[in-house]
């Protein structure tokens, strides 16, 4: 019967530190300032991610890079320029055809 007990308690306390701590994470990756900093230069992402992919130097750098590159290419911005950044970045970080970032586009943005 303890260790029934502990065993739920345990489980509580789990569940109880996901739900605490877990969004903390998840917003402290996604709000990291270099990313920040990628996210409005994205001439810079583009290029340091394409060095990236070549040679790896500073890994913290590389990852934060490709989070920036990765939110770009899921942006939600429709207008031709925006288009036309959301295709360089799929590019670049999508390992697939011409076609399928055209019909990707094409469903995210079906009035361009």
């Amino acid at each position: 019967m303890q260790f029934k007990l502990m065993v739920f308690i345990f489980f509580l306390l789990t569940v109880a530190a996901e739900v605490i701590f877990l969004p903390v994470i998840i917003h402290s990756l996604r709000a990291n300032t270099e990313t920040i900093f990628m996210l409005h230069h994205p001439d810079k992402t583009f290029s340091d991610f394409s060095k990236c992919q070549r040679q790896v130097d500073d890994t913290e750098h590389c990852y934060d890079t490709y989070n920036a590159a990765v939110q770009l290419a899921e942006a939600e911005d429709c207008t031709p320029s925006g288009i036309e950044q959301k295709r360089k970045f799929k590019k670049l970080v999508e390992h697939t055809t011409e076609a399928n970032i055209e019909s990707e586009l094409e469903k995210e943005c079906p009035d361009r």
